[in-house]
């Protein structure tokens, strides 16, 4: 296995083996949750939808489908199911994930198949949970509680700490070891985010670094150049000013309000040379400074300048939907993950550019995935074999497909296999950039009330309720409540 699991050739796979690889996940996809849902600057969440209480599963262990369900303090196939595997000579496992659309569940189910048609005697079922991260989020702990976690599941980057303070997960360095894998192949920043205390406790499939979207349509009719990579802050706020044009209902806006989930709005705060946190986790730095003057920066796009339009002028209105009609020009910070829901466009140009730079310089922002194996999993080496999968040549292979994701494999970036998936607007210098600039967040214990906190605070200062200083002292008390608890 670590022979094939070892870095990915230029030339391995042609097309057509990639188009059959991925099978029918390559399709017109929506939104994934997979860099995190987070809030826009209007302060306009909406709660995740919460886990079903009885979730179904598909378990393929001999290429017969069968069904389960799963509810709240447990997950486990059918008896029919397991008597099925146990006569065929193989072991029945699940894999968990968060799903935001029947695409997504036909492409997480679409990599299990792959798996299992190479492991006939390891067969995973699959358990998809509706609504993002969250409502996973939640559902995965009542699993763990139960003590009945899926084998190997699908990871966020913030859970981390609190999960692993839990004792969750099996570290996976030995086996590692073992399949010889080139881990030097990885970005050492997707490696990163999915370590605990020093042990590797994830395999990396998916990175979303940050990169800005342009409607070059929108551009090219307010006749404003695109901008280049070295842009600046101050290019962002004066370029989006020339591209904001009318009012009412026919007001077009140079730019979408800026997403200010922390998980998202991290970078802004980087290039500013602040952090959120102290490096210990143990002290809030988010009323320092230059947070402060970062958040700030971002909402008086909204309200001063007004190149981004305010709740009230989104109210109804999906992002996606505006920025293809040109109502809003440029999406910045954002990820690949988007690009799904952009495929289809054929009415409209696109382009791509880098996250402008900071005082601090260009500091991008990631929201890595990663498979992880459950230590409660009574088979550890075939719940390995997963994790493996999900992030070598062939897994990722899926994910290239479907046009959501930057590869984690340094190999994988640079191959032809690649750059031949890219649309004709996308820039792998662009995507390049991101990865070499990516720094790991900081995703302290509790870091979902956090997020929530600072979250309600911001949205107070962008109604107009309080000064961001104040909103941000405000909310400080009880981020570093959190961080002690």
């Amino acid at each position: 296995m670590g022979d094939r699991r070892g870095t990915w050739s230029g030339d391995q796979l042609p097309r057509r083996e990639v188009v059959r690889l991925a099978g029918a996940a390559i399709v017109a996809l929506p939104l994934l949750a997979a860099c995190g849902a987070a809030a826009s600057v209007q302060a306009t969440t909406t709660s995740a939808t919460q886990a079903s209480s009885a979730v179904t599963t598909t378990a393929t262990p001999t290429g017969n489908t069968t069904t389960a369900t799963s509810g709240l303090t447990g997950t486990s196939t059918t008896l029919a199911a397991s008597t099925k595997a146990a006569a065929a000579g193989t072991s029945s496992l699940l894999f968990g994930t968060w799903t935001d659309s029947d695409q997504d569940k036909q492409l997480y189910q679409g990599m299990v198949d792959g798996f299992n048609k190479l492991h006939p005697t390891v067969q995973f079922g699959f358990l998809p949970v509706p609504g993002g991260t969250s409502a996973f989020l939640e559902k995965f702990s009542a699993l763990v509680a139960g003590g009945t976690p899926p084998d190997a599941f699908n990871m966020y980057y913030p859970w981390i700490v609190s999960l692993g303070d839990q004792g969750v997960f099996q570290p996976l360095d030995s086996y590692i070891s073992a399949a010889k894998v080139d881990m030097s192949d990885f970005y050492p920043n997707a490696l990163n985010a999915f370590k605990y205390q020093d042990k590797q406790i994830g395999m990396p499939h998916y990175a979303g670094p940050s990169v800005c979207y342009l409607n070059k349509t929108a551009f090219d009719k307010a006749g404003v150049p695109l901008p280049a990579n070295d842009w600046t802050w101050d290019d962002l706020a004066a370029t989006a000013q020339k591209l904001t044009q009318g009012s009412g209902s026919s007001a077009r806006f140079g730019l979408a309000p800026i997403s200010t989930g922390l998980n998202f709005f991290n970078a802004f705060i980087w290039e500013n040379g602040g952090n959120e946190f102290s490096d210990d986790l143990t002290t809030s730095r988010l009323a320092e400074d230059p947070s402060v003057a970062a958040f700030q920066y971002a909402i008086d796009l909204i309200d001063k300048q007004h190149v981004a339009p305010n709740s009230a002028e989104t109210k109804g209105k999906n992002t996606t939907d505006m920025f293809h009609a040109g109502e809003v020009a440029m999406i910045i910070n954002t990820c690949r993950c988007n690009v799904p829901a952009y495929s289809v466009w054929t009415d409209v140009q696109l382009s791509s550019v880098a996250l402008p730079k900071g005082k601090a310089g260009l500091i991008s922002r990631d929201g890595p995935n990663a498979i992880s194996v459950s230590a409660a999993s009574k088979q550890l080496d075939a719940a390995w074999q997963l994790a493996d999968y999900f992030a070598s040549p062939e897994g990722q292979t899926a994910f290239l497909a479907t046009h959501r994701s930057v590869p984690t494999r340094q190999s994988f970036l640079n191959s032809a296999a690649f750059k031949d998936f890219l649309l004709p607007w996308e820039s792998l210098d662009v995507y390049k950039l991101g990865m070499q600039t990516v720094r790991p967040g900081q995703y302290p214990k509790n870091w979902v009330q956090i997020n929530k906190a600072v979250q309600t605070a911001i949205g107070n200062a962008t109604a107009g309720k309080t000064s961001v200083s104040s909103a941000l002292q405000a909310a400080n008390t009880q981020v570093n409540s959190l961080l002690k608890g």
